[in-house]
């Protein structure tokens, strides 16, 4: 379901794109997407407080055409992502009523959450942005290749908010200080966003090098880039890291030998969707937590570097907040941790 919701995601961001293609109308484009999102019921908010108190509403939304049976039957608890998709389709409709179906549909997932809010942002603020010149857009894929602080400069800039940068105050500090009362919603998640891909980023780097090189954190880019392809595979200039000694160095012995058998890897174009998708489709739920990370930094590095092609693949990594914090922490595969949070979830219930 992870590779499903993948593609759904990957299906809304082309919307735009291939609508303003067809019709060369942007504000089309942007609204096409918002529809997506949010819906109509969404957008005018109607019928949420005609529900508000009515006893078992939700639920009986929710059972709508579902086959409780089934429901009831099925060996996991994670229905927002697996076994009914009636039960799917109910979750997104209520999610799309309240405006909170892009949080359903793409989850803690940070290039693709801050895609879809950029854009939304765009849409809102259209006439200063497009018509009147009295913004700057920025688009999300350009903001996560900038470092950590201009990032933050960046979102302020386009957010028409005065950035203040003394080095003696933390960014939480004089972000309280500023008044955002006025500004719009959107922004106030890309800071929230553009702070946790900034922890994301110190965290990678801190688990691919076990934290033994301070440098790298202040390395440019491009630097940073190469670093890692240097350190993965020793200094070849041939450097497919799935064959690699460090991506290789686990105790799944079947693991290894599907890994040393990827022959479809293009070392000159090393972010290639097709060819990164494939060894993630059939490998992920064997990974160790440190190969995890690894196709982590090995996309990030892309990101970083402004790569088209990075900036797409990210869509099918999963984990960008909860699988990294849990590989900080315990030494199973991802399948082993989804199998425990599937325990943890019937526990709750």
């Amino acid at each position: 379901m992870i590779l499903i919701r993948s593609l759904k995601v990957a299906k809304v961001m082309t919307l735009c794109m291939d609508l303003y293609r067809e019709t060369g109308d942007l504000k089309k484009a942007l609204n096409a997407v918002d529809d997506v999102l949010y819906g109509e019921a969404g957008s005018n908010n109607e019928g949420k407080n005609e529900v508000a108190n009515k006893t078992d509403v939700y639920l009986n939304m929710l059972m709508h055409d579902v086959d409780k049976q089934k429901l009831y039957e099925m060996n996991d608890g994670f229905f927002t992502t697996d076994g009914s998709f009636e039960f799917g389709d109910n979750l997104e409709r209520i999610a799309r009523k309240h405006r909170i179906g892009l949080f359903q549909l793409i989850g803690p997932h940070f290039p693709a959450l801050g895609h879809f809010i950029t854009l939304s942002l765009a849409n809102k603020n259209y006439v200063n942005f497009f018509e009147k010149g009295n913004g700057h857009f920025i688009s999300w894929q350009k903001i996560l290749s900038f470092n950590m602080s201009n990032r933050f400069k960046a979102l302020d800039l386009m957010c028409n908010v005065e950035g203040k940068y003394d080095i003696l105050n933390k960014r939480r500090v004089t972000y309280l200080e500023q008044n955002r009362k006025a500004i719009f919603d959107e922004c106030n998640i890309l800071e929230f966003l553009i702070h946790h891909f900034n922890k994301y980023q110190w965290s990678l780097i801190s688990r691919t090098y076990d934290d033994e090189f301070k440098s790298y954190y202040h390395l440019e880019h491009k630097d940073m880039k190469e670093e890692f392809f240097r350190y993965m595979c020793n200094g070849s200039k041939n450097c497919n890291i799935y064959n690699s000694d460090h991506f290789l160095d686990n105790d799944n012995d079947d693991n290894k030998a599907v890994l040393k058998n990827v022959n479809s890897f293009n070392v000159d174009a090393p972010f290639n969707v097709k060819d990164n998708f494939g060894v993630f489709a059939h490998n992920y739920l064997n990974f160790s937590p440190k190969q995890i990370v690894y196709m982590h930094f090995y996309n990030l590095s892309g990101i970083l570097n402004n790569e088209i092609e990075a900036y797409v693949g990210s869509l099918y990594l999963p984990g960008y907040y909860n699988a990294i914090q849990l590989a900080f922490d315990d030494e199973v595969t991802l399948k082993d941790q989804f199998t425990n949070l599937t325990k943890c979830n019937f526990n709750m219930l």
